[in-house]
């Protein structure tokens, strides 16, 4: 409710309180997903996601720009990053030495991606719209594997 992030280390002992707070989102903090031991990226209320470094005060490491809307979801499938958003559209993202970039772009639903999750093969991921439409999809190929009508929503 405090849309902030708070990073734990549970190895220590006594760790009541987290080893870092961030909290300055000037958007509504939507999501987030933890890359590896020393970035997290987060999605937020505009339409950029961001991957911040841990051991940097959290500063925004890396700028992802392409969604025209609120990023609602952000997931791994296996070196890939597939973010979802309210513009419709889901994006997969690749990183090469820490470059970003968008290697596609997957509109088949036909109103706001407000859910996304992996599959847990490494390859694909299902996502869930407000077009009552659960849709399975390879991250690789960006091809639709299955898709699950609902009259009543996702």
């Amino acid at each position: 409710e405090d849309e902030s992030v708070c990073v734990w280390n549970f190895t220590q002992r006594n760790s009541n309180k987290p080893n870092f707070q961030y909290s300055h989102f000037s958007k509504g903090l939507n999501c987030f997903l933890p890359l590896d031991d020393k970035r997290i990226i987060t999605g937020c209320s505009d339409p950029i996601i961001r991957v911040h470094r841990l051991d940097n005060d959290f500063n925004v490491e890396n700028r992802l720009s392409g969604h025209q809307k609120s990023v609602w979801t952000v997931i791994s499938v296996g070196d890939r990053i597939v973010s979802s958003s309210v513009d419709n559209s889901i994006r997969i993202w690749t990183n090469e030495d820490n470059q970003y970039r968008c290697v596609g772009v997957i509109e088949g639903h036909e109103n706001k991606v407000s859910h996304i999750a992996s599959a847990g093969d490494g390859t694909h991921f299902v996502s869930g719209g407000h077009d009552g439409a659960l849709r399975v999809w390879n991250a690789f190929d960006l091809k639709q594997r299955m898709v699950i009508e609902s009259e009543e929503g996702i």
